[in-house]
């Protein structure tokens, strides 16, 4: 009896003593902004230090794609609202989470070597990465800006234009200069390593303002966690870590 007595006590102070972890946290998140989604997370925990957070980052076309079919996911955060829409429509995400966090600009990087000022000389070039229009935002804005200038379908019968999985795909095909520039947002030109910026497209090039929305899924809205970093993203704290990577705040 008092054997039994002592292994029932020592259960339950080795439960007490167990660390008590928190709700883990899915969330899908566009490859332009993984930098400082990452250092978000990190002054996230220190608020909620039980909380797990794990991520999936790739273009924003993907990750609906993936969330549509069935992927695990409470929060999405996309590059552009085009993709946000889609899984509105689809009963993704839930519409009433639906909130811009930031805005970008789309650049074009060159090798640094490299003369070109403008789409005119995007002609002389031989390869131009950019992200694939049929997933990538960037990829979308990027054609879009193209065609503004007539010069895409010149460029895409002629093959100089490969397309890249993702927009930080395209910024590592300049920077390894295999290419000899890239379509790229303002943000990723700041984290290029070689390649540097040669012009700003103008927003009016491109159909749409590039805007970064966030939603929380139907399985979002019923975490706590997942609430509170929806809270947090569309915090002062947040803000300030989105301007000093370069994103400007919504409109």
């Amino acid at each position: 009896m008092l054997l039994k007595l002592y292994f029932s006590t020592l259960f339950i102070i080795l439960t007490i003593s167990l660390p008590a972890y928190g709700e883990t946290i899915h969330c899908s998140i566009a490859a332009s902004m993984s930098d400082p989604f990452a250092e978000i997370i990190r002054h996230f925990h220190k608020i909620h230090p039980d909380a797990r957070v794990l991520t999936n980052i790739g273009s924003s076309g993907t990750l609906a794609k993936q969330i549509e079919q069935g992927a695990p996911t409470d929060l999405y955060l996309s590059a552009n609202e085009s993709w946000m829409d889609y899984l509105v429509g689809k009963n993704g995400v839930a519409p009433s989470t639906v909130t811009s966090i930031a805005r970008n600009t789309l650049v074009f990087i060159a090798k640094p070597e490299s003369s070109v000022a403008g789409f005119t000389e995007l002609v002389n070039v031989d390869l131009i990465a950019m992200g694939n229009p049929q997933s990538v935002p960037a990829g979308v804005y990027a054609q879009q800006a193209m065609i503004q200038a007539d010069i895409y379908d010149e460029l895409l019968a002629t093959g100089k234009l490969i397309f890249a999985k993702d927009v930080r795909h395209a910024l590592a095909y300049a920077d390894r200069g295999e290419v000899d520039g890239a379509f790229v947002y303002k943000t990723d030109a700041l984290a290029a390593r070689s390649a540097v910026l040669s012009f700003v497209v103008p927003g009016t090039y491109h159909d749409d303002p590039i805007i970064y929305p966030i939603a929380l899924t139907r399985a979002g809205t019923k975490k706590p966690m997942a609430l509170a970093l929806h809270d947090f993203l569309r915090g002062d704290q947040a803000r300030e870590i989105l301007a000093r990577f370069g994103f400007e705040p919504p409109q």
